[in-house]
């Protein structure tokens, strides 16, 4: 996933609480994943993470960013708001599930 030839460089997870780009209650983003690089190992965590968040979509992410020709967008998935940014590094944030 996200270009095989690199090695892992770092993956962050954020929550919107802990994370002072967007504020405390701002309701934009539940959490974040900012992906630097890939590995067969972390491409299978990214997985599981992206199943737990998105219960009935996480493949489907999964298979967009797999995607060489992924570009930037926002798709709703499974409730979510979900915004992909393409730019430096692949950035996943999610929206606030809507009931």
């Amino acid at each position: 996933m996200i270009q095989k030839d690199f090695i892992i460089f770092a993956l962050l997870i954020y929550c919107e609480y802990k994370c002072p780009l967007t504020g405390v209650g701002s309701g934009k983003y539940d959490m974040g994943i900012a992906i630097w690089a890939s590995n067969p190992e972390i491409d299978k965590k990214l997985k599981t993470m992206f199943n737990w968040i998105l219960p009935t979509k996480g493949n489907t992410l999964y298979n967009i960013l797999d995607n060489p020709s992924c570009k930037s967008q926002i798709i709703e998935l499974d409730g979510r708001t979900v915004t992909i940014d393409i730019t430096n590094v692949y950035d996943v944030n999610f929206g606030p599930r809507k009931y």
